[in-house]
């Protein structure tokens, strides 16, 4: 049985790899602060959970030997917390101590978690891709490219694989509730009037499961020191997503109003995933449509 530690087991996209990695008989260890949410996963077969503040992992002695850790455990990650650099940097620090925990845990691989805003802004019809120069301009972006350079440095030197993947526009089961979808998803199931931008920009989302589905393969198949963008390589304009999403729910009491609140200073107007080089090392492949991603996430609400 493989065997995988887990940081940030708890957000859309933890969760969604927890589950993943169970489904394919892996034993997980999850590393997290205690909550309701990780009291859960301790429930599921084959987990384990150590509860843990991540300022503290230098405290950690795991007694029995891992094959992978995927860091995903990153505090400020929405709002003006973006902007906080004595928050963004103490991320790095973690990061740091996450590899060291790997090695200590005996990991042959290290799986990061970057962001898209290690880009900055880039021209529209540009794809992002692991060859695209960096130009991050928030604290969190600088912050998430630090991180990838000094952890894959210090990886490199303690003999561990490196990888570290960027996300583009996740959704999915356990979304955080103010997100784009479920904003949508939650004032048309109401029959409220769902106010938006003009949502003119094109977007790249991906479903949380598919995520995980491309953090495992990059785990087991992903070629050292490569970085992965992970997303659909489709996007569509955010219109249509909201019209899909409308469309999927079904309340005719509802109604989306484009244009009534205005774009965010220095709005990302186009995001699309170049995911040639993850297809061509792991094979991974997304497998859930807009719509049934959509779907799923309201059967369970």
């Amino acid at each position: 049985m493989k065997k995988a530690i887990v940081t940030g087991a708890t957000g859309v996209i933890g969760s969604a790899l927890v589950n993943e990695l169970i489904k394919n008989e892996y034993r997980v260890l999850v590393i997290a602060r205690k909550s309701s949410k990780a009291e859960e996963l301790s429930k599921k077969e084959n987990v384990d959970v150590v509860f843990c503040d991540l300022n503290a992992l230098d405290s950690l002695n795991i007694n029995e030997k891992f094959d992978y850790f995927f860091h995903l455990g990153w505090t400020g990650t929405r709002g003006a917390s973006r902007l906080d650099e004595e928050l963004q940097n103490n991320n790095i620090n973690i990061s740091f101590e996450a590899v060291r925990l790997a090695k200590k845990a005996g990991c042959k691989c290290f799986v990061g978690v970057g962001s898209q805003a290690e880009y900055g802004k880039v021209k529209n019809g540009i794809k992002l891709s692991p060859e695209l120069k960096e130009n991050p301009e928030s604290a969190y972006g600088k912050a998430k490219l630090k991180a990838r350079n000094e952890c894959r440095k210090l990886c490199n030197e303690l003999g561990i694989k490196f990888n570290w993947c960027r996300v583009l526009s996740t959704y999915g089961i356990g979304d955080n509730e103010n997100s784009f979808v479920m904003h949508i998803i939650n004032n048309c199931k109401k029959g409220n009037v769902c106010n938006l931008t003009p949502c003119e920009q094109y977007w790249d989302y991906i479903f949380n499961e598919d995520i995980a589905r491309g953090l495992k393969l990059i785990a087991e198949k992903g070629k050292p020191d490569q970085t992965y963008i992970i997303g659909c390589g489709k996007p569509k304009p955010m219109k249509e997503y909201a019209q899909i999403i409308y469309d999927t729910v079904g309340n005719k009491n509802a109604k989306l109003n484009f244009g009534a609140i205005d774009y965010y200073p220095d709005q990302v107007m186009f995001l699309c995933a170049d995911i040639s080089k993850l297809t061509e090392d792991t094979g991974f492949k997304p497998q859930v449509s807009f719509e049934e991603g959509i779907d799923k996430i309201l059967k369970l609400l």
